[in-house]
C-alpha cells in the first residue's frame, strides 16, 4: 500500500496481487477490495467518525470520545497501508495527522456501498400454516430452560424461527411463570402488573378478563412500543369446557396476501390503523401515532418486521382518503377472514404444565369462549430486551466487535 503522502486529486489503482487492499478515490471516499475482490466504497467522513483508536473510542462501554463538531466535513485521507498480518487498514487523515486503525473484518461487516455482509439480526424464518405447527411443535422442556443456557439458546432459537415455542413441564404457579419469562430478560411492566394472571372476574376492563371468545389479534397494540414477547401459562380451567388457544403466523399470512392479493396487502402496509385501551376508569392508552397493520422492515422491505392487528382494540379510523378508504375495508375484512381459516389457526387445548411464548409482532393469538373457572399467567418482554438476549446467548456475544 502506498506510505506516501496521497494529494487529493491523485488516483491511486487497487493492489491486484496483494489483498485486502484499498484506495482513495476523488478524495472524499476510500474504496477496499476484500479478499475475495469483492469492493465496497467507505466515504472518508463515515470512516473518520468511526475511528476505534484509544483516543477516539472506549473499549469497555463501546462509547465515542470524539466530538463531532470537530470534524472536518472534508476530511480526506493523508496516507494509507495495511498492517503486516493484513488483518487492519492504517489511515493517517490529512488536517491533522490523526491515525485511525480499521480491522477488515469489521470493515466487511459494515460494507454499505455495496452492502456485502448479511444482517446479524435478519435469522432465517421459518413461516407455517396450522398443518405444520401441529406437526413440528417446537417445545422445550421447563427445568432444561431453566438450568442450561443450551437449552435457553434452543428456547430463543424457536422463537426466532417458528415466532412462537412450548415450555413443558412448568409448575403451575405465577412464581415459575416469572423465573421462567426472566430466563430471558425484565419483565415489563404495564397496566396490568409484572407477571400477572387473566381470569374470567372483570378485574381490568378488558376482554381477557372475562370468558368471551377472542380472535387472533397482537397484545398492546395500543402502546407505541408494543411489547416484544408474550409469555402465557394456563395455571387452571375447572369446571368448565372450552378456552382452547388459538395462534396464527400473521407473517405467513401476508406473505399469502402479497403473492395472491396484492391489493389487499398494499392496503395494509400503508393505511395507518390506531388502537387504544379505555376500559379501566384510570387509563386510556393510545399511541403516538397510527401504524399500518402489516409493517416492513426498513432495512429488508421484502420482509415484515410488525404485525400489528387487534380488530377489538381499534380506534377510530382517522386521516384516509376518500377514495383509498373502501378499499382499505375490504382488505381488512379479507385478512381477517383469513386469520380465522382452519389452514393458518392452530387450536391447542393447553394442558396442565405447558406454557407459550409469542414473538408479539409476528404470531397472533387468541382463545375460544370458555365457561368454569380459568386462570392464565401472563408475562411481556420489551423487543429490545429480548433482542439483546439473542445476541449474548445465540450470536455468542460476536455482534459487539462489530459495533
Amino acid at each position: 500500500m502506498p506510505s506516501e503522502l496521497i494529494n487529493s486529486a491523485t488516483y491511486i489503482p487497487l493492489t491486484e496481487d496483494q489483498l485486502p487492499s484499498a484506495t482513495l478515490r476523488k478524495a472524499s471516499k476510500i474504496t477496499v477490495r476484500f479478499d475475495d475482490r469483492r469492493e465496497s466504497a467507505f466515504h472518508c467522513v463515515w470512516l473518520r467518525d468511526h475511528c476505534k483508536c484509544a483516543e477516539c473510542w472506549h473499549p469497555k462501554t463501546h462509547q465515542r470520545f470524539a466530538d463531532i463538531t470537530q470534524m472536518p466535513l472534508n476530511v480526506t485521507a493523508g496516507r494509507m497501508r495495511v498492517s503486516e498480518d493484513r488483518k487492519e487498514l492504517i489511515v493517517t487523515w490529512l488536517h491533522d495527522g490523526h491515525e485511525s486503525p480499521y480491522s477488515f473484518e469489521w470493515l466487511r461487516h459494515n460494507t454499505y456501498d455495496p452492502p456485502l455482509c448479511e444482517d446479524f439480526d435478519l435469522k432465517p424464518q421459518r413461516l407455517w400454516r396450522a398443518s405444520d405447527l401441529e406437526r413440528e411443535m417446537p417445545t422445550v422442556q421447563y427445568e432444561a430452560v431453566m438450568a442450561d443456557d443450551e437449552a435457553l439458546k434452543a428456547w430463543l432459537l424457536n422463537i426466532e424461527t417458528y415466532g412462537i415455542s412450548f415450555i413443558d413441564g412448568i409448575p403451575s404457579t405465577p412464581e415459575a411463570t416469572d423465573a421462567l419469562v426472566r430466563r430471558i430478560a425484565f419483565v415489563r411492566e404495564t397496566h396490568y402488573g409484572l407477571t400477572h394472571v387473566i381470569a374470567n372476574d372483570m378485574a381490568h376492563g378488558d376482554a381477557a378478563f372475562s370468558g368471551a371468545h377472542l380472535p387472533a389479534h397482537a397484545d398492546t397494540c395500543y402502546f407505541t412500543d408494543s411489547v416484544g414477547l408474550l409469555l402465557m401459562h394456563i395455571l387452571y380451567h375447572n369446571n368448565g369446557t372450552g378456552g382452547e388457544s388459538t395462534f396464527v403466523d400473521g407473517f405467513a399470512v401476508a406473505e399469502h396476501l402479497k403473492h395472491h392479493h396484492r391489493w389487499a396487502y398494499d392496503a395494509l402496509t400503508s393505511v395507518g390503523v390506531s388502537y387504544h385501551s379505555a376500559g379501566d376508569a384510570s387509563t386510556h392508552i393510545s399511541p403516538l401515532r397510527a401504524s399500518p397493520i402489516l409493517q416492513a422492515h426498513p432495512a429488508h422491505p421484502d420482509r415484515l418486521l410488525q404485525v400489528r392487528h387487534n380488530n377489538e382494540d381499534r380506534s377510530v379510523l382517522r386521516g384516509v382518503e376518500g377514495d383509498v378508504m373502501a378499499v382499505f375495508y375490504a382488505a381488512l375484512q379479507l385478512w381477517t377472514r383469513l386469520l380465522k381459516e382452519d389452514e393458518w389457526q392452530v387450536r391447542i387445548k393447553m394442558p396442565r404444565g405447558r406454557a407459550a411464548i409469542v414473538d408479539n409482532w409476528r404470531v397472533l393469538h387468541g382463545r375460544t369462549a370458555f365457561t368454569g373457572s380459568r386462570a392464565l399467567c401472563a408475562a411481556y418482554v420489551n423487543r429490545d430486551d429480548w433482542r439483546s438476549r439473542v445476541r449474548m446467548v445465540v450470536d455468542g456475544n460476536r455482534e459487539k466487535q462489530f459495533i
